[in-house]
């Protein structure tokens, strides 16, 4: 796919909230467990996308960034380059026009129900398969097609337990919410984008003083004390 910095999509940026800026440079790296983690979430997989079919490792990277970042779990949204070690990236809420921006939001709020990528992603199966999907949403969401791993852009033509599980992952997407993860997206000159996700905090209410009970009480009984009046 050829970058597109597409203008409109709104993102949220909460993740490294406090840390994180669209423009600072950020210095990304494999963790020390490597660049798939101890259990090595990948699976090997044929893919085309448009005229050129290759064979690819598919999986949740385990990275790490300074400037605040620490450690993140991430996946590829551009088939066109190669994840460096180290590579540079700037957040860039505006990769991705809305559909596919929508549908990203759609497809990890279905994928992983309010859960983290860590919690929910937890086999070598799982991690290319959702990889595969997100490959697929980037490729094909405006596609006359769809998303259809068989046709279109992009297309799956081994690994048939990958292939599956992404089928289900996209199977699932429309029930998704665009509400659910604050997604971002880093976004690098000479090696690959990425994307993360994490759940949107959920806002607790915040609790009102003994005090202020009391006077909202007093001010309830005056009203009723003056509709009494006026009747």
């Amino acid at each position: 796919m050829v970058k597109k910095y597409v203008t409109g999509a709104v993102m949220a940026l909460s993740l490294f909230a406090g840390a994180a800026s669209a423009s600072t440079e950020y210095t990304i790296t494999h963790q020390s467990s490597g660049v798939f983690g101890s259990g090595n979430l990948k699976q090997s997989v044929k893919i085309k996308n448009g005229y050129s079919t290759s064979t690819v490792n598919a999986g949740m990277f385990h990275l790490t960034g300074n400037n605040g970042l620490g450690d993140f779990l991430a996946f590829c949204v551009d088939l066109d380059q190669y994840l460096g070690n180290p590579q540079k990236a700037t957040i860039a809420p505006n990769l991705f026009n809305s559909t596919i921006t929508n549908n990203l939001s759609k497809l990890f709020s279905s994928v992983l129900g309010g859960g983290t990528l860590g919690d929910v992603i937890t086999t070598s199966v799982q991690a290319a398969g959702l990889q595969v999907a997100i490959w697929e949403v980037v490729e094909d969401s405006n596609s006359y097609w769809g998303l259809n791993l068989d046709r279109g852009t992009f297309e799956v033509e081994s690994n048939w337990a990958v292939k599956s599980q992404a089928n289900s992952y996209l199977s699932a997407l429309s029930g998704g919410s665009l509400d659910d993860y604050d997604m971002t997206f880093f976004a690098s000159a000479k090696n690959q984008d990425l994307v993360t996700a994490n759940p949107v905090p959920e806002t607790t209410p915040v609790p009102v003083p003994a005090a202020g009970l009391m006077i909202m009480s007093a001010m309830g009984a005056l009203g009723l004390m003056r509709r009494r009046k006026k009747a």
